[in-house]
């Protein structure tokens, strides 16, 4: 990257040479996975590279060779790319939100409805139930919701009535103006 040839008509787009040696650098890393060689980069582009390079390989030590703050957003991706709710206790003020949504992907990767009531917000809870009876064409899971609450049940009716083409789900909207457009 050093002597990397570029045409100088479209440099302009990397403003400099040195930017341009920078976005070289950045690719050789990635597609080597080579740590190392995000060390030599420019603070942004070195912080960029690190992340990328975190999501890529799961590598948990990419994280904590990072300056601190910076280390925080890399801990939050990778506990995500692995499902690792420990490693959400890393994220500091996102841990909420990491563990979060690492429940909910578990309970839609295994159709579980009842992990997604370990989610602390009731309309992501809400939404995670109305995702999986969706997915498992099951609007008898809708029934567990609450009535209230925006009207999370109706909406998870509505779904599950609308993706799964059976006709008599549309009956469950029967109370709701929305039951005609069910039977269209």
């Amino acid at each position: 990257c050093e002597t990397a040839e570029y045409d100088k008509e479209k440099a302009w787009i990397f403003n400099f040479e040195k930017e341009a040696r920078q976005i070289c650098k950045f690719g050789v890393a990635i597609s080597k996975k080579d740590k190392s060689i995000c060390t030599s980069l420019d603070e942004q582009m070195r912080y960029f590279c690190q992340i990328n390079l975190a999501k890529m390989t799961k590598d948990v030590s990419i994280c904590e060779s990072m300056e601190e703050g910076y280390d925080f957003e890399c801990f939050f991706i990778v506990a995500l790319e692995k499902k690792d709710k420990l490693l959400c206790k890393r994220t500091g003020e996102r841990q909420t939100e990491c563990e979060d949504i690492i429940v909910k992907k578990r309970a839609e990767t295994e159709l579980n409805p009842n992990k997604c009531y370990q989610l602390e917000d009731y309309y992501e809870a809400a939404a995670c139930v109305t995702a999986i009876a969706t997915k498992k064409s099951d609007i008898k899971l809708c029934d567990n919701l609450e009535a209230g609450f925006g009207q999370v049940r109706k909406e998870c009716y509505e779904n599950v009535a609308m993706n799964s083409n059976k006709i008599s789900y549309c009956e469950k909207l029967l109370d709701y103006p929305s039951a005609n457009e069910c039977y269209k």
